[in-house]
């Protein structure tokens, strides 16, 4: 077995199957060659889908970063730093642009590029209405404003069914469609939101009893040999009361990380396996409860949500810092 061999059959154990992956498994580049873990060479035409066209192993860019490394290597967007005003200040002086936004991927490259375009023409003429255009067979990322231009329906549609005045629940492409959230208070946020989404666009598609929604445990039990996961700190107090002392007393027990730091055995056999796995059918009244709540608090009325923070806030004591 060579050593690409060995690496490839250790990904597809250990790594998520989000891409159908090349056999190669790169080492190390020169200029415009890439090299493999077993000394083979390659012209690279790719350069990481296009967004490092800059070349391998240059001198002067390997020093710069190893220099910022040294520094600092990340801040949050809520300050400045030096590199970034510097950068898009070369930018601006030469693109003839006034301004410059920088992002962490094509995604978001295409949300705000969709947004400004938007913005631009609606300040020049705000009565006129205004689409934006997509090539065919073009995918721009997964956000909700990325997939609305891109040019392949299997993305764009979703569920199949449309949406607005062109709905047909006759072709919805899945029997069930789960949504899976953490089981922590971040979790049900999400799940709040989806909820909502359900409840406003595409409302027939919960009456028919096509959506789910995963319970993953909240807490993991470990005592000799027995392994039990729990919903919530509710059914975590009812087991363990369920015990002998000495039992109780030698449990091990643990808060479960999110379903995207779950390994994939922990991930199989709580949220994933058929025969395991706890679904919870949504009904419309649950998308009701969703929807009210994203209302109150999130709607454009300040003064509901005033009042139910005051009402509540005595009663906050499962918060997530």
């Amino acid at each position: 077995m060579s050593l690409s061999e060995k690496y490839i059959e250790e990904g597809e154990k250990n790594l998520l199957h989000t891409y159908n992956r090349f056999k190669i498994v790169l080492d190390h580049g020169d200029g415009v060659y890439l090299t493999d873990v077993d000394g083979k060479k390659y012209l690279d035409f790719a350069a990481g889908i296009a967004v490092f066209a800059l070349g391998y192993n240059d001198k002067e860019y390997n020093d710069a970063l190893k220099a910022q490394i040294d520094k600092i290597i990340h801040t949050s967007n809520l300050y400045y730093n030096v590199p970034a005003v510097e950068a898009a200040k070369e930018l601006c002086s030469v693109s003839g642009m006034n301004r410059v936004f920088f992002t962490n991927s094509g995604t978001e490259a295409i949300e705000g590029a969709i947004k400004s375009a938007l913005k631009y023409a609606y300040t020049k003429a705000p009565a006129e209405d205004y689409e934006i255009i997509a090539m065919e067979h073009s995918f721009h990322g997964r956000s909700m404003g990325a997939l609305s231009v891109t040019g392949n329906s299997h993305y764009r549609e979703a569920f199949g069914t449309g949406i607005g005045e062109d709905f047909n629940i006759d072709k919805l492409r899945y029997d069930k469609i789960i949504i899976m959230t953490d089981a922590d208070v971040d979790g049900s946020h999400i799940r709040v939101l989806l909820l909502t989404l359900f409840y406003r666009f595409f409302k027939p598609i919960v009456e028919a009893g096509h959506v789910y929604a995963a319970q993953p445990p909240l807490y993991r039990i470990m005592h000799g040999k027995t392994r039990k996961y729990v919903l919530n700190d509710e059914e975590k107090d009812k087991y363990l009361a369920s015990l002998k002392e000495e039992v109780r007393n030698r449990a091990e027990v643990a808060r479960m990380k999110g379903l995207g730091e779950m390994d994939a055995e922990e991930l199989n056999e709580t949220t994933m396996d058929i025969e395991k796995r706890v679904l919870r059918k949504i009904t419309v009244e649950d998308c009701v409860a969703a929807d009210a709540i994203f209302e109150k608090l999130m709607g454009d009325e300040v003064e509901p949500r005033r009042e139910f923070i005051v009402e509540n806030a005595g009663y906050a004591t499962n918060i997530d810092i």
